[in-house]
């Protein structure tokens, strides 16, 4: 499977409001310590990783390591299997914000239902963050569940309203499966879990 810039660019759900985002590239280039912050459910926690080494947050960490080898990267990894944005926006403050992030990843699409009430949490979430701090970036990711459920487009919404960057793990995955690259079972250790 090769990961071409047409998939690579498919990824994209919202471009956002990328001022942030440059920010902390350019910082990152500088050599500067920055912390890097992850919050959603079990993918994020790290579920069917065989290591935690494996996770995507862990993988995402050790790529600005390498792709900017003058800067110290802290990595918090507040993912809680089974939490929803009602549960991640109750503890954004003690579990990321506290600690000072300058770059946020939110990943709670495929455990959020489509529904007004944690619509309404994702989007709080995105605001709190965003009014934490001037600098911090945001990025939604949209994971992917075999029969398609998310609340991707509820999300994309908040996402658009507010300027946030989304990526779709979502649309590269269906990308793939969907030109032979590669079967479910290559990328997905369930229903709902990337593998390694």
């Amino acid at each position: 499977m090769t990961l071409t810039a047409d998939l690579l660019r498919s990824s994209v759900a919202n471009r956002g409001n990328v001022d942030r985002l440059s920010r902390f590239l350019t910082r990152a280039a500088r050599g500067e310590s920055l912390t890097l912050a992850c919050i959603g459910g079990s993918i994020t926690q790290g579920f069917s990783a065989s290591s935690p080494e494996k996770s995507w947050v862990s993988l995402t960490g050790a790529w600005f390591t390498r792709r900017f080898p003058l800067s110290r990267f802290t990595l918090i990894n507040a993912g809680i299997g089974a939490t929803t944005s009602l549960v991640g926006v109750h503890r954004l403050e003690e579990d990321v914000l506290s600690r000072g992030p300058d770059l946020l990843a939110v990943d709670f699409a495929v455990n959020d239902p489509a529904e007004t009430r944690f619509a309404e949490a994702f989007e709080s979430l995105l605001r709190e963050t965003l009014s934490a701090s001037p600098d911090t970036a945001v990025i939604a990711l949209f994971m992917a569940r075999r029969e398609g459920m998310s609340a991707r487009e509820l999300q994309l919404r908040a996402c658009e309203r507010l300027g946030v960057s989304a990526l779709g793990f979502d649309s590269a995955l269906e990308a793939l499966l969907r030109s032979g690259q590669a079967r479910w079972e290559d990328l997905e250790a369930d229903e709902v879990h990337p593998n390694d």
